[in-house]
């Protein structure tokens, strides 16, 4: 994800629909009932394009007691949020 840590977590309550979690070491934790989603994340990267300089976040999603359809919409939302406009 082309992302910096600072943004990841300033857009993060919006992506999972203002559920609680909670952040342990490097991964953050949503808990409902007996299901949890984990979203790991790497530590900041820069990816170079030239001159330009690109921060990059890579994250690794974990479900657990989720259907495939409640997987598919908690992503598209989640992407939905970090969506960002080209030109």
């Amino acid at each position: 994800m082309g992302i910096d840590h600072a943004e990841l977590f300033r857009r993060l309550p919006a992506a999972v629909g203002f559920r609680d979690y909670r952040v342990v070491e490097d991964a953050i934790i949503l808990q409902e009932d007996h299901r949890s989603i984990e979203i790991r994340y790497s530590d900041e990267e820069i990816r170079r394009l030239g001159a330009m300089r690109l921060p990059i976040t890579r994250l690794e999603f974990r479900f657990a007691g989720y259907s495939e359809d409640e997987i598919n919409a908690f992503m598209s939302r989640f992407d939905l949020y970090f969506r960002r406009g080209g030109g």
